[in-house]
């Protein structure tokens, strides 16, 4: 997985397709929202925070999946501006 805070309210995850099969989790699953899906979503959403400091206090307004032409996903989360400006 890549990380990268792309500005102060929004950050960007690369998933690969071994890092999907790692956790046992197919392209479907993630659109179908499956159980396991959403925890891992959940669990790459803090694990990108705390790798590029990216303050999670609040929720995050919206979250993008794409999956990119070589089939692994680009996950992009952004907050609501004026949450983040209030902290």
């Amino acid at each position: 997985m890549k990380f990268r805070k792309i500005n102060e309210r929004t950050i960007n995850c690369i998933i690969t397709q071994d890092d999907l099969k790692k956790h046992g989790i197919d392209l479907d699953d993630l659109f179908d929202r499956k159980k396991n899906a959403v925890e891992f979503i959940k669990a790459i959403i803090a694990k990108a925070a705390r790798s590029v400091n990216f303050n999670m206090k609040n929720e995050y307004t919206s979250m993008r999946l794409s999956v990119l032409p070589d089939q692994s996903v680009s996950l992009t989360i952004s907050q609501d501006p004026l949450e983040t400006e209030n902290r």
